[in-house]
């Protein structure tokens, strides 16, 4: 019951809804937390106790049908324990409900290795998306950054004539990951990356110190040669940025926190997957509440590794992740 309270008191204070609706979010995110899954069968078996797990289950579909807008009230919530400049990262996840494609295009907030979802949407469709989707989702945080520098981050997928024209315009910083088949101007010759990166040894990284055209638009060109092969066999990685070359690389490794939130809301977390659910407004919903229990089980996470240090291995990396530790709490 303390639990409950504890959850409730804090969903009041950021969420406007009425007092069923704040009852049945408390009661679903405690459900979450405990039975770790997105499965609404499962979750309906522990929701309310007094009620049969029929009864849960039609609440859980009723709620999950409704209107979303109160999402931008949980990102708001979010944002507030970050008052200094922000990183954002751009990225899709996809799986199959039978025939059915489940592909959320992501915007996140990504703080020290983990992120957390602003806005989304539901693409309706298998593979990428559009320059025009992409732009679209980030119209709907124009205005909630005001004062604070803004870096975006996301992968190769992502870059576009389209989308670096909307960021020169809008003023935000960013650092994208380029394709190795992408054509570079710069001084006058036009040919692919690497032409530029070649000469560099295993592990060595560069930057050209003057602009170059890529796409019809000025950005400066980062180039590491990985000391390994990716498992796509691409020997490097190039980085596009309009901020600061010498920081880039060390910046656009931080884009690995989305896809930490994806291995969290998935296998090593709430198992996204396992829900049956093919209705995008339900989906939708449904990963609004599976925010509040990310960033619920990450916080007590941090608050913990505050009192006790995560213990660290000798190749660097935590023995367990901020958020795996405050989940498992």
């Amino acid at each position: 019951m303390t639990k409950i309270l504890e959850i409730k008191t804090t969903i009041q204070s950021f969420l406007k809804l009425d007092k069923r609706k704040l009852e049945f979010i408390t009661l679903f995110i405690q459900a979450l937390l405990e039975k770790r899954t997105s499965n609404i069968s499962q979750l309906s078996n522990i929701l309310n106790l007094q009620a049969k797990p029929k009864s849960n289950k039609r609440r859980c579909t009723r709620f999950l049908t409704g209107t979303r807008d109160w999402q931008a009230q949980i990102a708001r919530w979010i944002l507030s324990f970050y008052p200094g400049d922000l990183m954002l990262s751009l990225d899709r996840t996809e799986w199959m409900i039978g025939q059915t494609p489940v592909n959320f295009l992501v915007l996140a907030l990504t703080i020290k290795g983990f992120s957390f979802p602003l806005v989304f949407t539901l693409l309706g469709k298998e593979g990428s998306s559009s320059t025009a989707e992409v732009i679209t989702l980030l119209d709907q945080v124009k205005g909630w950054f005001e004062g604070r520098q803004v870096l975006l981050l996301a992968d190769r997928e992502f870059l576009s004539q389209g989308l670096l024209k909307y960021l020169r315009l809008e003023g935000l910083d960013f650092d994208l990951r380029l394709k190795k088949s992408a054509i570079v101007s710069y001084r006058g010759y036009c040919a692919k990356p690497k032409s530029w990166f070649a000469n560099l040894k295993k592990g060595q990284s560069t930057w050209l110190k003057r602009k170059v055209w890529i796409y019809g638009e000025p950005v400066y060109l980062v180039g590491i040669r990985l000391k390994q092969p990716t498992e796509d066999g691409d020997e490097f990685v190039f980085v596009v940025t309009n901020a600061c070359p010498k920081a880039a690389l060390g910046l656009y490794s931080y884009r690995w926190g989305i896809e930490n939130l994806f291995e969290a809301l998935k296998s090593r977390g709430f198992q996204f997957e396992a829900t049956r659910i093919r209705c995008a407004t339900r989906l939708a919903n449904l990963l609004s509440l599976l925010t509040i229990a990310l960033f619920w089980a990450y916080q007590t996470g941090v608050l913990i590794s505050s009192r006790k240090a995560i213990r660290l291995l000798k190749h660097g990396r935590l023995e367990q992740s901020v958020f795996r530790v405050g989940l498992d709490a």
